[in-house]
């Protein structure tokens, strides 16, 4: 009975009760920050442990989607809050790059698909100059969350590395170039995002190399028929050759096209 009158309350709380809940929070954490000797630690255990009696409270099978939703909200409010106040912590004291890991890490297990907390961990890598972690989070979660960010951000990890690689070469750090991986990895990962039925949807997925631009442009309208900008890119970037081609397909799909 005490149960579902406390999932009563919940679901009838407002945005701006939700609001405070999260800044209860972030009050308490900042407390034992504040007044603990600037003690990082501290502060992050009063967000963790808010969040991981969030993450029971929801478990419950009686609490309704948009109950959840509201509390996942208020958590990522918190992760949020915690990677600031670490980057802050970082900024003024002497701290290992692994205390801010291990919150993003947790972040991530909940939202992989943040894109804050994916670029924060993507400069945590890079940073440190390892790949193998990198590669190994998205290899893994391009396939199991439905959602293009985590590829996009992938793709985005490679070329912040090729960009760093470029400046050592211009600096005569090293002299030996690793493009041609790289550009591989890319791929790799833009081939496993299209074994996911809901990433495949996404046209800028489809997007590729031109010399293959012909396959890719036909596989792309497999999976979004409906994307007027997939036959955009291929009238600009196609031979003039392959333009009543592509107007054709356009008629037959009765798409809309316009001349520019």
């Amino acid at each position: 009975m005490e149960s579902m009158t406390t999932i009563n309350k919940v679901q009838d709380l407002s945005k701006s009760e939700l609001k405070y809940i999260s800044d209860t929070f972030k009050l308490l954490s900042l407390f034992e920050y504040s007044f603990g000797k600037h003690e990082l630690e501290l502060a992050s255990v009063v967000v963790e442990d808010a969040v991981n009696h969030l993450q029971e409270f929801i478990k419950d099978e009686k609490i309704e989607e948009n109950i959840k939703e509201k509390m996942k909200n208020v958590m990522e409010d918190l992760f949020n809050f915690s990677i600031r106040l670490s980057k802050h912590h970082m900024a003024v004291n002497i701290t290992p790059l692994s205390s801010l890991r291990q919150i993003v890490q947790h972040a991530m297990k909940i939202f992989p698909e943040n894109p804050y907390f994916l670029q924060v961990f993507i400069d945590i890598e890079l940073k440190m100059y390892i790949s193998g972690r990198l590669d190994r989070y998205f290899s893994h979660t391009i396939r199991s969350v439905d959602s293009p960010i985590p590829v996009i951000f992938a793709v985005y990890s490679i070329l912040c590395r090729q960009s760093a690689i470029d400046k050592q070469l211009y600096t005569g750090e090293v002299t030996v170039s690793s493009a041609g991986g790289l550009i591989n990895r890319i791929r790799s990962y833009l081939e496993r995002a299209l074994g996911n039925t809901s990433v495949c949807q996404c046209p800028l997925v489809q997007f590729g190399n031109l010399t293959r631009a012909k396959g890719i442009f036909y596989r792309a309208l497999q999976s979004c028929p409906w994307s007027k900008a997939l036959y955009l890119d291929a009238v600009s970037l196609f031979t003039k050759d392959k333009l009543d081609e592509i107007v054709d397909l356009m008629t037959e799909k009765k798409s809309d096209y316009r001349s520019h």
